[in-house]
Formats: structure tokens, C-alpha cells, sequence
């Protein structure tokens, strides 16, 4: 048991983030996702941490991947834009999503 799956839940925005992390749960880690470090970062109180599972990162990997599928498919609000590099959205809501992005500046 190498790995873990953990929920984040944004008590704010009423959005989840689930995140696969090798490694230990009390290790300090936090999130890869740049939109839910940003919220978490401004706003640390409204967040909780649940981890959901712990085992091998194979197995880990895939159970992340389901839930976060699952979540799209029921709608449920999250931060998750891909599910373990799994890209989630239709070659639509893509076109949709880059179109309104055009012409934006982007900055760190």
C-alpha cells in the first residue's frame, strides 16, 4: 500500500477534487490541480480531506478514475478536468471551452 485516493471537498464552492498521491496521507501533500491549489490557497478553512482508499498505486489509479467518471457523469461540481489523463469532456464542450479562453491573457 504505496498510494492513496483522497477527496477534497470545498465547503465554499460546494466542489470535490479527487486525487491519487504515492505516498503517505500525512506527508503534507495537497493537490496537482492549479484551480483547487489556487481556492485552497485563499481560502484553507473551507477545505477538508477525506482519503477514500489505500493500497497499491495500480489499484489506487484505477479507483480514481471511476470516481471521478462517475462524478462527471452525475454532474457532481469538482475541480477534476481529466480523470488520471483521461480527458472527460466532448470534442463540443472542448471547442466551447477554448473558444471562451481566446484572446485571454494568461498569468502566474
Amino acid at each position: 500500500m504505496d498510494s492513496f485516493v483522497y477527496c477534497w471537498t470545498d465547503h465554499g464552492s460546494h466542489k470535490l477534487y479527487v486525487g491519487l498521491h504515492k505516498g503517505c496521507p500525512d506527508d503534507g501533500y495537497i493537490s496537482s490541480s492549479k484551480h483547487m491549489l489556487k481556492a485552497y490557497k485563499e481560502r484553507p478553512a473551507d477545505f477538508t480531506r477525506e482519503v477514500l482508499t489505500r493500497n497499491t498505486y495500480e489499484v489506487c489509479r484505477s479507483f480514481e478514475v471511476a470516481i471521478i467518471k462517475a462524478m462527471f457523469a452525475q454532474g457532481v461540481p469538482c475541480y477534476n478536468l481529466n480523470a488520471g489523463g483521461a480527458i472527460l469532456y466532448t470534442p463540443e464542450i472542448r471547442a466551447k471551452i477554448s473558444q471562451t479562453h481566446k484572446g485571454k491573457t494568461i498569468s502566474d
